[in-house]
């Protein structure tokens, strides 16, 4: 669809036309007397009786092409924020309304006048239509003919690159999508830059000085000394209300005095063999050999278990350490064993210093094919 209700009017004024700053008034400037040919410096209409030089040559003097290009630079495109009405938007029985407002663009300043509007007529498009508001500026290489317009479009590009020099340029200021208009163009809030590259050393974001937020290593950001908010972070190692929330490296809180349980995998779908013996009366056990946990070298600051399962089934007593064996073997006379189970009636023992476990009073191999042991531990890392 063509381009339509391409609208200028009084209502829409493009400030820098014919100067150098959209605050000339408050700019210093220069009379000649016609008589005496002495140039005198003026601000706001008053002499300040301060003698001016001699006239600048053309091609030195800046022109509103030089000044655009330092605003740009320095503010970017956008709305300014707090200035009349900020450009409010609605969509009315076919009609788009943009209310006062300064938009900046290109380092030019535009004006809807205070308690005026500019209005389009988007009737053509129908109901539910998609379609943009754009501001369209085009440069004169006599800026004095330089002229801007708002008109509605089906087009979502956009040519921004002002910079350039005399032409047509267009930026867009809203998005409608059948009865809900989206602003598209930023607000530029006052003493917030809309990009910095440099904020090192004693740069501030929204008062803050930038160091109290961000680590900075030889001119470059490396990391985030304190947010509010975070919706992803790789790592913190602390969080609101001073270290009451630090966690060591074992996953323990000093703060708080708990651990942070969680899941391992002692062993995988492991079937040991059962070893038959006699004990010191006389009677026949059943035991396997002591099992590697399979997962170890990450278990390395393992300080202790809170509940077992063996194949999904949670064993009798489960929840809890049970019991605290002492193992009075030679090659085991310290290990503190936590017994599941009755000692010596399918048992398991799992011998935390060590990284082990073995299974106790089971005399059919049946019961441990493919046996997988899951725990929820603390201290492990």
């Amino acid at each position: 669809m063509a381009d339509i209700a391409r609208v200028t009017s009084n209502n829409l004024v493009l400030v820098r036309k014919n100067n150098s700053n959209p605050f000339e008034r408050y700019m210093p400037y220069v009379e000649t007397d016609k008589n005496t040919g002495k140039r005198t410096w003026y601000i706001d209409g008053k002499n300040t009786n301060i003698e001016a030089p001699a006239e600048i040559p053309n091609n030195e003097q800046v022109t509103a092409f030089h000044d655009a290009c330092m605003w740009y630079t320095m503010l970017g495109n956008g709305i300014l924020q707090g200035v009349y009405n900020e450009c409010q938007a609605s969509l009315v029985n076919g009609k788009f309304y943009i209310s006062s407002g300064m938009i900046m663009f290109g380092g030019r300043l535009i004006e809807i006048g205070k308690n005026s509007h500019v209005e389009v007529n988007c009737s053509s498009f129908g109901d539910n239509a998609t379609f943009c508001i754009k501001l369209e500026m085009t440069i004169n290489e006599d800026d004095a003919k330089s002229d801007v317009g708002i008109y509605a479009t089906a087009d979502s590009s956009e040519k921004t690159d002002c910079l350039n020099g005399a032409g047509t340029y267009d930026i867009i200021l809203f998005k409608v999508n059948g009865t809900s208009v989206n602003k598209v163009i930023p607000t530029l809030e006052p003493g917030i830059a809309q990009n910095a590259t440099n904020l090192l050393g004693t740069g501030r974001i929204a008062g803050v000085p930038f160091d109290n937020v961000f680590k900075q290593e030889n001119g470059k950001v490396v990391g985030v000394n304190y947010a509010t908010e975070a919706d992803v972070c790789a790592e913190a190692r602390g969080f609101e209300g001073g270290d009451k929330n630090r966690v060591n490296e074992n996953l323990y809180l000093p703060g708080r005095g708990v651990y942070l349980l969680q899941e391992a995998v002692l062993i995988r779908n492991y079937s040991p063999e059962i070893i038959e013996s006699n004990d010191s009366n006389g009677s026949t056990t059943y035991s396997t050999k002591w099992i590697p946990f399979e997962n170890s070298n990450s278990l390395s600051r393992l300080e202790g278990i809170y509940d077992v399962t063996i194949n999904d089934n949670s064993i009798s007593g489960s929840g809890a350490v049970l019991q605290t064996h002492k193992d009075n073997s030679t090659k085991y006379p310290t290990a503190k064993i936590p017994v599941y189970g009755s000692y010596n009636k399918e048992t398991l023992k799992i011998d935390i210093p060590n990284k082990q476990l073995r299974f106790l009073g089971y005399s059919s191999d049946s019961k441990l094919k493919n046996v997988t042991v899951k725990v929820h531990l603390f201290g492990g890392y």
